[in-house]
């Protein structure tokens, strides 16, 4: 790993530092200000919203991440992309609920019948969908310090007004800290979307000048990816709430929540490395080495999370998710297994080998629905918790091998040496 790309990685991860802390923060502040059923029905709300998202998106987020790592330059054509997607997806999710509502009196988004809270889960996903097409295009045009602030600010704000709530009891709503959520979740989009706007000094050239074919050609294969790869890791949820109840759900959605820290370190390293990789500024030596070093930081944290599971859970939040212990340690490999095919993810996509990743979430899906189909009616949390680790799993080993015989290498990167604790120590002491 030469000094150049050495210093790059360590400025963006300070820089992200903050960011980074804050999602902590508010992940494991959320099951102190809610009870295990809220908390579930804020983790299927979540799941229902993502899924729209990536069913409506025609993986347009994607592309905008390729294109403006390419075409930089180009940001009033970015933005209309980002304008008109996002205003077609409302559209299309308008559509969708009216009819729902129409039919079985009920959304989809928020699972309730009140107009009320079908609004608010409508105003929940302009707010993501705008934040995913911005984050995309913030990273691509290396802007990304701006959006780590705005970001940061906004988790800030959500921190304090639930802590505030969760000691001085401010809102009587049992769905306060979900309407809270909300709306700082929009503003923080509309925030974002300014910000970028207003650095576009050319304006706007005609929404026929965006070349909707190119970007359309990168997006249908990622969103096929994505819809699978969603389907194979977040449909446990809704599994769990048709067998069980919202109670197991939020157990099961707090283990997938902490367990899920640790995705958090390679999903900054691909959003920071794709750019890069897309430019060919990074090779794929270099590339492994990150990986090699972010194996070695999940696994030393990893370890001590499995031993204090059983006694930090009740320690911090009490008898109210100790049936959420299991789940989690069973959780751990999993996402250890996940964060590899975050990093080979990003290099695949980096080439324009959607396909790669495609097969990827098709085999991961496989495994994990034969699985869950088998073990969650009678296991119920415990049995999801196996069917995803062992689908994770079964989809690094793919990719890691579909890896090897892209570049030639025949390292596994999954074992940690001697070299491994020397690349550590440099990158972190030079």
């Amino acid at each position: 790993m030469n000094n150049d790309l050495k210093n790059y990685l360590l400025t963006n991860l300070r820089e992200r530092g903050l960011f980074l802390v804050f999602q902590i923060i508010l992940t494991l502040l959320l099951p102190f200000v809610t009870t295990p059923e809220t908390f579930g029905l804020l983790s299927i709300i979540i799941n229902n919203i993502s899924f729209v998202l990536i069913l409506t998106s025609a993986g347009i987020p994607s592309a905008l991440h390729f294109y403006a790592s390419k075409r930089s330059q180009d940001l009033d054509e970015l933005l209309q992309c980002i304008i008109v997607s996002t205003i077609i997806q409302l559209l299309l999710i308008c559509t969708i609920e009216f009819i729902i509502w129409s039919y079985f009196h009920r959304f989809f988004m928020w699972p309730s019948e009140k107009i009320l809270f079908g609004i608010l889960a409508l105003l929940f996903f302009l707010g993501h969908s705008l934040q995913e097409k911005l984050s995309a295009t913030y990273n691509g045009i290396l802007k990304y310090r701006l959006f780590i602030k705005i970001s940061s600010f906004f988790l800030f704000v959500q921190i304090v007004i639930l802590a505030l709530n969760y000691y001085f009891d401010i809102f009587i709503n049992v769905f306060a800290p979900i309407i809270c959520i909300i709306i700082v979740t929009l503003i923080q989009s509309i925030v974002l979307f300014y910000s970028l706007f207003s650095t576009n000094r050319k304006g706007f050239k005609g929404i026929k000048s965006v070349e909707w074919k190119a970007y359309l050609g990168f997006a249908i294969p990622a969103y096929m990816a994505n819809l699978i790869q969603f389907l194979a890791t977040r449909s446990d949820l809704w599994l769990i709430n048709y067998f069980y109840n919202k109670s197991e759900v939020g157990y099961y959605a707090f283990a997938t929540k902490i367990g899920g820290l640790l995705l958090f370190l390679p999903i900054l390293l691909a959003s920071i490395l794709f750019p890069l990789l897309t430019s060919e500024k990074v090779k794929y030596e270099s590339l492994e080495k990150i990986i090699k070093v972010a194996n070695t930081v999940l696994l030393i944290v990893s370890i001590p999370a499995i031993v204090s599971a059983i006694v930090f859970i009740p320690m911090i939040w009490g008898d109210k998710y100790l049936n959420a212990i299991w789940p989690f340690i069973i959780l751990l490999p999993g996402y250890i297994a996940q964060s590899q095919t975050t990093l080979y993810a990003a290099f695949f996509a980096s080439i324009s080998r959607i396909k790669t990743n495609m097969t990827n979430s098709i085999i991961t899906f496989c495994v994990f629905m034969i699985l869950s189909i088998q073990f969650i009616p009678e296991y119920g949390i415990i049995g999801a918790a196996i069917s995803l680790t062992t689908a994770n799993i079964m989809g690094a080993i793919w990719i890691i091998r579909k890896y090897n015989q892209v570049t030639g290498s025949l390292s596994m990167r999954l074992f940690l040496g001697k070299q491994d604790f020397i690349i550590l120590k440099q990158i972190l002491f030079k």
